[in-house]
């Protein structure tokens, strides 16, 4: 378990955006995320999400959750899993708000471990825009993680770079990745929950 001290937020780098194969980095290098794709058929897509320490000399063989997406549509988004637990349907994990508690383009919400929920939200994305997603308690809306697309150039230094990636968590919710105290929300179900939401977006976009 990560020991290091709770007030510095977590910003990883996504090296490539993809949300079936990437690994985010820590710019601190004290945790990676790795998103590896494990099965690839025309019907179905399985990724798995390990969290990797930085005192861990390999990379963990069971997976902290597993996405199995369902590309034919006919049973919804696919399933989530977490194990040892029993998978569940992505649709029941990530649950579609609706009304004024749903602002942005996209907002779904899940219920953590310390009994609160909390909400993904599509802040700017599509064609010409950088996307941007914010993550919030959903009765507070408390700003705890997000996930953006940079100006290469301002963030690197360098005219004509690359948009980079980066996801955020921050400091007042670290525990929320590492898993400290009594109250735990799954190490990774920031990460895990985003990239269901990004899929719905992705879909819903690719339909407009």
């Amino acid at each position: 378990m990560y020991d290091g001290p709770l007030g510095l937020p977590f910003i990883f780098k996504d090296e490539t955006g993809s949300l079936t194969n990437t690994t985010l980095i820590d710019l601190d290098k004290r945790l990676t995320i790795r998103l590896d794709l494990s099965l690839s058929t025309p019907r179905r897509t399985v990724t798995m999400i390990r969290l990797v320490e930085a005192t861990d000399e390999h990379i963990p063989l069971v997976p902290n959750a597993v996405l199995d997406f369902d590309k034919t549509g006919k049973n919804g988004l696919g399933v989530v899993g977490f194990p040892p637990r029993q998978n569940m349907p992505m649709e029941s994990y990530l649950k579609k708000m609706h009304g004024n508690a749903s602002p942005g383009l996209l907002c779904r919400r899940f219920l953590a471990s310390d009994g609160q929920e909390y909400k993904w939200t599509l802040v700017s994305g599509g064609p010409e825009t950088r996307t941007q997603w914010t993550c919030s308690t959903a009765a507070t809306n408390y700003l705890v993680a997000t996930y953006e697309e940079c100006d290469g150039a301002m963030t690197s230094g360098r005219a004509g770079a690359e948009d980079e990636r980066l996801f955020t968590v921050v400091d007042s919710w670290v525990y929320i990745i590492v898993g400290t105290s009594h109250i735990v929300i799954i190490r990774n179900k920031l990460l895990t929950s985003l990239t269901i939401a990004r899929q719905i977006a992705m879909m819903e976009l690719n339909c407009s």
